[in-house]
């Protein structure tokens, strides 16, 4: 399907539309003959294109038609749209309370989804997270579904929230790091744990995907509507979110300790090495050698006045926690 057919035009329609863009002050017979439809056709074609302002006729005979500036017509019709698309939403909401009354008052077992094929459960997980209006809340470690998160983006682009708490674990998984430093460009809020209970996904305070097997694999997954079972996964991911550190919480080159400046190398390592990070998985992270982590460590000893390695992780800590209120 084309865009323009997105809009509501036919083929013919769209066909007619561009062959006017192409050849401006072209009469019916010329269109009929580029587009190799009969004069009926196109004059009913013509007429719709008026009716949505994308043509116009000029006065006289013959008739000759013109396009309408594009961006000018094409987005009247865009706002059109989006306001049936808004109708859409308040009813969809609507309807979606009066399921939900439905399933609290008569089918209680319906408040749970039981999801058996890796391709279901990668299909409901993008749809989670589409239907989300204000807030994603995620628990995030291995085994993963998908190398990224392709919902992400566009949804953060749109306003809606995203609070990720990430496994430690997932730090060694090739490229993950990578994708947590651009979710967190984009706008996502992300801390780190050292252990995180369970994968898990909140769209808002209305549904949750999480691993229905020990250990998490993904041949089969739960979705869990309104009910207190979902009242407590969210309590749950509240209380992992409280305990763990901000990822995301230095700016590069800031001096972040009275005079000491750190630089954007020596913020990723500080933010790992808070998050629980060992010397060999930082050395992955950054992509460097192990003894170039400890010598970077051995500096940074030094230029915050600790003697050892720990004290630096709770430094490190303190300046993530400070900077993420």
């Amino acid at each position: 399907m084309s865009a323009l057919e997105e809009l509501g035009l036919s083929d013919l329609e769209e066909s007619v539309y561009l062959a006017v863009l192409d050849r401006p002050r072209s009469s019916p017979d010329d269109l009929a003959g580029v587009c190799g439809a009969s004069r009926p056709k196109v004059n009913h074609a013509l007429a719709n294109l008026q009716e949505l302002g994308l043509v116009t006729r000029l006065a006289g005979a013959p008739a000759v038609y013109l396009p309408v500036r594009p961006d000018l017509a094409v987005g009247v019709l865009l706002r059109q749209r989006e306001e049936r698309l808004g109708q859409v939403r308040v009813v969809l909401g609507e309807l979606t309370e009066r399921f939900q009354a439905s399933t609290r008052a008569d089918s209680p077992d319906e408040l749970i989804e039981v999801i058996r094929s890796p391709e279901a459960i990668h299909q409901r997980w993008l749809q989670l997270q589409r239907s989300a209006r204000t807030e994603v809340r995620v628990l995030d470690k291995p085994p993963y579904i998908d190398a990224g998160n392709p919902a992400e983006p566009d949804l953060l682009g749109t306003g809606v929230r995203y609070r990720t708490v990430y496994d430690r674990a997932a730090l060694d998984h090739p490229g993950k790091l990578a994708g947590i430093w651009e979710a967190a460009a984009a706008g996502e809020n992300s801390r780190i744990a050292p252990a995180v209970p369970i994968k898990l996904f909140i769209a808002d305070d209305r549904m949750a995907l999480a691993p229905l097997h020990r250990p998490q694999d993904l041949a089969s997954a739960v979705i869990v509507h309104p009910s207190a079972l979902l009242d407590a996964l969210s309590a749950l991911f509240e209380g992992v979110w409280q305990r763990a550190m901000p990822l995301a919480g230095f700016q590069a080159d800031q001096a972040l300790d009275d005079d000491v400046p750190v630089n954007d190398r020596q913020r990723r390592l500080l933010q790992l090495l808070a998050g629980g990070g060992t010397d060999e998985s930082i050395a992955r992270q950054l992509d460097v050698g192990y003894r170039t982590v400890q010598r970077q460590i051995s500096t940074l000893m030094e230029q915050f006045g600790v003697h050892t390695r720990f004290q630096l992780g709770l430094r490190a800590a303190e300046l993530v926690n400070g900077a993420d209120r």
